[in-house]
């Protein structure tokens, strides 16, 4: 399961071209289509890709405006983006650079350029995310994961100084986001729509560096019940919401430690 190619989502509103440049990206890479802005949106609930050719020329969002959506939202802003326009717009260029677009690219171009610039950007970004866990390796990992952005927030300002946090909003992007960070602890919500923190346990433990990492559910029923089925199923602790700042920096510190 570590060991899948890298993802690449592909948004062009031109079928046919959508077509080919899908079939060059295919064989080095796993390519998720997607013909609008909007699909591009919705693949996104789902996938966490490494890179993403972003189409300029699109009905409705077009490719500018979704690359200022793309770079407001936190869990997105570092994902390296190409934008491909269908001429050659030296205003459009330097819109797109300034808004943080990694290349700007004019049709057309041959499969050997496309796939070279593809592999610059995901050579950089992998540097840049080593560079950025090499900084950070002095500090354990935590991946709170709870539908409730309050919570999130919360975790994050309580626990950034003495850890590097990350927050997911969308348990349904957990198996993705663990192909990218390797958490020393994960914080779950007991209660999530689409899955749940059952259900994310046994996707935590199918990965191998994972079979042990401690988890801790983050429940406003911490019945007995509930939560024997929590350590039943590999969970380490509970904490009940609303929760006290001191408990949470107390469990997880325990347990990070392997108490």
């Amino acid at each position: 399961m570590d060991s899948i190619r890298e993802k690449i989502i592909l948004v062009c509103g031109n079928n046919k071209d959508l077509a080919a440049n899908k079939d060059i990206l295919e064989p080095l890479y796993e390519v998720f289509p997607a013909s609008s802005t909007s699909g591009l949106f919705k693949t996104l609930e789902a996938t966490i890709p490494d890179l993403i050719l972003l189409d300029v020329d699109m009905m409705g969002l077009d490719g500018y405006k979704a690359l200022k959506k793309l770079k407001a939202d936190a869990h997105l802003a570092d994902i390296p983006i190409i934008l491909i326009a269908a001429k050659d717009d030296s205003f459009g260029e330097d819109e797109g650079l300034s808004l943080g677009a990694a290349d700007y690219m004019t049709k057309p171009f041959s499969a050997q350029l496309l796939l070279k610039r593809v592999e610059n950007h995901l050579i950089i970004a992998r540097k840049n995310k080593a560079t950025v866990e090499k900084e950070d390796d002095a500090k354990p990992c935590i991946l709170a994961v709870d539908d409730a952005p309050d919570i999130l927030k919360s975790i994050f300002f309580e626990l950034r100084g003495d850890y590097t946090v990350f927050t997911l909003p969308k348990p349904e992007m957990m198996e993705d986001l663990l192909q990218k960070i390797t958490p020393d602890l994960f914080l779950l919500d007991y209660n999530m729509p689409v899955l749940n923190g059952f259900d994310l346990i046994p996707i935590i433990r199918s990965f191998q560096k994972h079979k042990h990492t401690p988890v801790i559910f983050l429940t406003s029923e911490g019945t007995v019940d509930n939560v024997s089925v929590a350590i039943a199923l590999g969970a380490c602790d509970f904490i009940v919401k609303p929760f006290n700042p001191d408990i949470l920096r107390e469990k997880i510190a325990k347990h990070i430690a392997g108490g």
